[in-house]
């Protein structure tokens, strides 16, 4: 079993075409975690929209995690820009104080739908290229890794197509966890 996703200690060549992958025109960056009263954990994009009401504005793009020298996860996420500079103000269970992230204005969200866009993987170990090609095949017809659900609002429909509200499906699972 790989190790938990974290952020990358480094801005790596193989992060660097994992990013590029995404959008060539931007560069990954580390942006402080620095929560708000009332944002909620899983929740990026509607407590930078809430934030946003008051001040500033949302920077869409890729969340980036490293598990070990398994591989690398771009993780659809969101971020508050406010005054010139970019940080993250959303919780993260994991207790990470910088999070690696790629702007992109592309990778806009669907507040209507409540659905992330699908993780994207690149394996670092020739063992991981099948598992990560699994997990990219496999997320349009609504199988996900765990870290791709933690931004579905919780009453929006689950993106595993059950037809359920989130919360009572993959939701369940994840509080459980």
């Amino acid at each position: 079993m790989p190790p938990t996703p974290t952020t990358p200690p480094a801005i790596t060549a193989d992060v660097l075409r994992l990013c590029s992958s995404l959008n060539p025109l931007t560069r990954p960056r580390y942006i402080l975690v620095t929560p708000e009263a009332g944002c909620k954990f899983l929740d990026c994009f509607n407590n930078v929209a809430k934030a946003v009401e008051k001040e500033g504005r949302i920077q869409f793009g890729w969340l980036i995690w490293q598990a070990g020298n398994s591989f690398l996860q771009a993780e659809h996420h969101a971020v508050l820009g406010r005054n010139g500079g970019l940080k993250d103000i959303t919780p993260q269970r994991d207790g990470e104080k910088a999070i690696l992230f790629l702007p992109d204005d592309t990778a806009t969200f669907d507040f209507k739908q409540g659905v992330c866009r699908p993780s994207v993987h690149l394996a670092l170990d020739p063992a991981m290229v099948l598992p990560c090609k699994y997990f990219d095949a496999m997320q349009p017809r609504g199988i996900y890794p765990p870290r791709v659900l933690r931004n579905v609002v919780r009453n929006a429909p689950c993106p595993c197509g059950s037809k359920k509200k989130y919360k009572k499906c993959h939701g369940a699972a994840a509080d459980a966890a």
